[in-house]
């Protein structure tokens, strides 16, 4: 069952395509997903691919706890420039 979103979310969403159609137009073509857990997002890789589309290079960052085999083979089939993984702690 897929989640409806709130009218918020809905217009941040359209911010989100809006800024980043421009930016494709116009400015940097490298984009690194840091912060929070990317594979968190059930539309990673709509968002993944449409950027792909747009012309951005992308490289992901993430503390590897939710990748798995599947996402992977995904990750493996698009042109992501790289995955780093962090490997930091509550020590670290």
């Amino acid at each position: 069952m897929k989640k409806k979103m709130n009218p918020e979310g809905l217009a941040k969403e359209a911010a989100f395509w809006a800024k980043m159609k421009s930016a494709a137009k116009e400015g940097p073509k490298t984009v690194c997903h840091p912060g929070g857990e990317p594979f968190l997002r059930p539309d990673l890789f709509l968002i993944l691919e449409e950027m792909i589309q747009q012309g951005f290079d992308l490289y992901l960052l993430s503390n590897g706890t939710l990748l798995d085999r599947e996402k992977a083979r995904r990750l493996s089939r698009l042109p992501v420039r790289g995955v780093q993984i962090s490997l930091e702690g509550l020590d670290g």
